[in-house]
């Protein structure tokens, strides 16, 4: 089954992909990509912070289980710096934290790894959807 591209409404603004192993980072690109969505890529928590500093994000699917920096402190980090990003947080496995925990920190939504593009683009498109016009 196709999966058509998201409806954005003009959205032009990159999302940032935050996942230390490069075949998932690359794997959610181009599946990014398939939306006609534009992605910029990091492999870690600072490195997400270092392109946050520099270029607008709207949102950032992050990996929750990361060396250096994990997905929840980059969490942590974000939600007083930049409180209108969306953060979607995915992890194959977690003992550390629950999907509860993650929403709690200031995600606004989970994927489980791993996960299918039609799943990506209904998180995707509830973020389009309850995006203020402003925005």
């Amino acid at each position: 089954m196709k999966i058509p591209a998201i409806d954005s409404s003009g959205y032009k603004t990159p999302i940032l992909v935050v996942e230390d192993d490069p075949s998932i980072r690359h794997l959610v690109a181009d599946a990014l990509d398939h939306l006609g969505l534009t992605c910029h890529l990091a492999g870690n928590g600072r490195e997400a912070l270092d392109r946050l500093a520099t270029t607008r994000y709207d949102i950032v699917i992050t990996d929750i289980q990361m060396p250096e920096m994990d997905g929840m402190e980059l969490l942590r980090q974000i939600r007083p710096l930049y409180p209108a990003i969306n953060v979607i947080a995915m992890t194959g496995y977690s003992t550390n934290y629950t999907a509860t925990d993650v929403i709690q920190a200031g995600a606004c939504d989970f994927m489980a790894k791993p996960f299918t593009i039609k799943e990506m683009r209904a998180k995707l498109d509830r973020v389009f959807r309850n995006r203020s016009p402003d925005q």
